[in-house]
């Protein structure tokens, strides 16, 4: 690409930058359930952050944590993102291109999110396009300000606070703080040489910090990535290694925005992109497919119509692609994907859950004909993109199915990205993290 020196044509690059990329890549709730008052806890969060310098918000709360906690320890951390919390960059060699304005060669440059990274008809693995060669930024810096242009977005900061806090309390990167970034294209049946870098990890964060357990910080699919991994370790690796699995904003039993992204094209939070433009590459991203609603979590229909009523089921689902006139390779990726992915069960170590609510969620689309005809989103509880009912399943699941203690932090008022933000609960995550081990 040819970039124009003009800072009056600055919105015109962007937007070729992107098309070009893409070518490539509150209620009191308590009241209303019965919980088990020694699994759940109940708090609130305040509406909004304070309009004030990041960085030196970040300070601030540093420096309130460390008045509160006179022995703060400072146990390793792991992040381990959500989809699309991962930057991507990309090389290009001899890529035959669609746009005459994109560029055909290109040493390593990020990407952050592409349409057309890999052939679908492929769907044992998934391909990159002959000339396109792809892999998530590593470290912090590969979670943290997703798009630089767009820091003032919270999805896109993504670990940015999170990451701040904790340099300021003293954590240092590649020490006892770590993030693993991932391609969040795939599903975990096709990332076993992410999960060997992830057990690495934590051998070596162990054995470098005196023998001091690893607390794993899991934001949305990284939550299942993690459980997923956690249910492949034996016992007696877990024991020795894992201090603490918290999941932020976990997506156990899949999201309605799984089946948004095959109904209309989904863009997860980020203002600037089209869902129906970015459909495309959804249909062939088998983290989708990871993604969508699945039974026995979900027990009412995903999609309804005049004359029939999809349920989260894999039927339901091969025939509903076919009444959307879906690719093939959409009933392949769906079978492939929740054969060997879907893994619920017990991690086996303490488990701390931080899950939003009192936030207006989709849960399924209702349509007044067929599926060509008008509809609306019917919304319900939860933080704006996990179902609560679904979020706290795990809560007395995991807490009836091991011996280790699981506990459930419900934050009335907390937004999905809001778990790895929020000042009360980032103070919550640390004072659990510095008890443990």
């Amino acid at each position: 690409m040819v970039f124009l020196k003009s800072s009056s044509k600055i919105l015109f690059i962007f937007v070729i930058f992107h098309l070009c990329s893409l070518s490539l890549l509150s209620n009191d709730f308590e009241k209303q359930y019965d919980y088990d008052k020694d699994t759940f806890i109940f708090k609130k969060v305040e509406q909004e952050l304070e309009e004030i310098d990041p960085i030196e918000s970040a300070k601030k709360l540093a420096e309130e944590i460390k008045m509160k906690n006179d022995r703060l320890n400072l146990n390793p951390i792991i992040f381990i993102p959500g989809l699309g919390g991962s930057k991507i960059e990309t090389k290009l060699d001899n890529f035959n291109t669609k746009h005459w304005f994109c560029e055909k060669n290109k040493d390593w440059f990020r990407v952050w999110l592409t349409v057309e990274l890999y052939a679908p008809e492929v769907v044992e693995k998934s391909y990159n396009q002959k000339g396109v060669s792809v892999r998530p930024i590593s470290g912090i810096e590969g979670v943290v300000n997703l798009d630089p242009t767009l820091f003032f977005i919270s999805e896109v900061a993504y670990f940015s606070r999170m990451s701040k806090v904790l340099e300021d309390l003293g954590y240092q990167e590649d020490k006892n703080l770590f993030a693993l970034p991932y391609d969040w294209r795939l599903a975990p049946n096709n990332l076993t040489d992410y999960f060997e870098l992830l057990k690495y990890t934590v051998e070596y964060s162990y054995s470098i910090n005196n023998g001091m357990r690893v607390n794993l910080m899991t934001h949305s699919m990284g939550c299942t990535i993690a459980t997923y991994f956690l249910a492949n370790q034996t016992q007696e690796w877990k024991d020795k290694y894992i201090s603490t699995f918290i999941p932020l904003s976990p997506p156990m039993g899949g999201v309605f925005k799984g089946i948004n992204s095959l109904v209309e094209g989904e863009n997860f939070g980020i203002p600037i992109i089209i869902g129906s433009e970015i459909k495309d590459l959804e249909v062939s991203l088998p983290s989708i497919y990871y993604f969508l609603p699945h039974s026995p979590f979900w027990t009412q229909p995903v999609v309804k119509t005049a004359s029939k009523d999809y349920y989260p089921t894999f039927d339901d689902y091969n025939v509903l692609f076919n009444d959307l006139g879906l690719p093939q390779y959409s009933h392949q990726l769906l079978q492939l994907t929740w054969k060997d992915s879907l893994v619920f069960n017990p991690p086996g170590v303490p488990t701390y859950l931080q899950i939003g609510s009192g936030i207006k969620t989709p849960i399924y689309f209702q349509f007044e004909t067929d599926l060509n005809g008008k509809h609306e989103i019917i919304y319900g509880n939860g933080d704006g993109t996990c179902n609560h009912d679904v979020m706290i399943i795990p809560c007395t699941e995991w807490a009836q199915g091991q011996t280790q203690p699981v506990q459930c932090y419900i934050w009335n008022g907390a937004g999905h990205q809001d778990t790895i933000s929020k000042d009360e609960i980032i103070e919550q995550i640390l004072q659990i993290i510095s008890n443990a081990n």
